[in-house]
């Protein structure tokens, strides 16, 4: 087997000398030679067990391994765990906060249409909400309102492979806990790539029943989360809490 790999290496070796793009190579031979080169990889990896790589550098790249199965838009809809908070505010306001946890082995780009109905049946008010780095295994929250008192509140999700952004909500350090009419919630990006437009939606409980939230970003004021920067924030709540669940997104441009 040794005698095997070294000729592998050797015959890699002389491939990767022309690799770049070289004067008096043309572009078919370019092709073949890259072809090649990839399957004596590849060849090695399976002899050798593949490319030793360290506990950190597995979970800082999880988010970006590949799914195993074929992404199906309905079966990964079937996998969200999705809780819905439905409170009115002191003006009046009749307000909804959807809760979903991706369970899907893919990241997602998600979108829901909120429709709220009155007793017979009609709609009386209809918004839309989006999130277009959804990562596997984390739990965001999309809110609806309508000032008129609704009978019941429908959605319908839309979810798609997530393509322009990628996802490093997993990078992400958050800490928050509660004071005096508030909460603070605050975020570090452990990660090589800046988030970008990184929001926080805090929910305020009290007795275990939703009677508030607010909203907000964390980030710089070029609208990111630079690796190694931390930024806080203050949430304000003026009616009485004693509990509160906080909910995060981020995304990182591809390009």
């Amino acid at each position: 087997m040794k005698k095997i790999l070294c000729s592998l290496l050797s015959a890699c070796i002389i491939i990767g000398s022309f690799s770049g793009c070289m004067p008096g190579i043309s572009k078919n031979a370019y092709d073949k030679v890259v072809s090649e080169n990839n399957e004596l990889r590849s060849q090695i990896n399976e002899l050798t067990g593949g490319t030793d790589s360290s506990n950190a550098e597995s979970s800082m790249e999880s988010s970006s391994e590949k799914p195993t199965g074929k992404f199906d838009a309905d079966t990964v809809i079937s996998q969200l765990g999705i809780t819905t908070y439905e409170y009115t505010n002191s003006i009046g306001t009749h307000w909804v906060v959807v809760a979903i946890k991706n369970n899907s082995e893919f990241n997602l780009e998600i979108s829901m249409d909120g429709q709220f109905k009155d007793a017979n049946g009609t709609l009386i008010g209809t918004s839309k909400d989006e999130d277009p780095a959804f990562e596997k295994g984390s739990e965001i929250a999309f809110t609806f309102n309508n000032e008129a008192e609704y009978a019941s509140f429908e959605y319908k999700i839309s979810v798609e492979e997530t393509d322009y952004y990628d996802c490093v909500w997993s990078n992400i350090q958050v800490e928050s806990n509660t004071a005096e009419k508030k909460a603070i919630i605050s975020a570090t990006n452990n990660g090589e790539k800046p988030a970008e437009f990184l929001e926080y939606i805090v929910v305020f409980f009290n007795g275990g029943t939703p009677v508030d939230h607010t909203s907000g970003y964390l980030v710089d004021d070029e609208s990111e989360l630079k690796p190694g920067q931390t930024e806080s924030r203050e949430a304000d709540c003026y009616v009485p809490f004693d509990s509160i669940k906080v909910f995060y997104n981020a995304r990182a441009s591809k390009f």
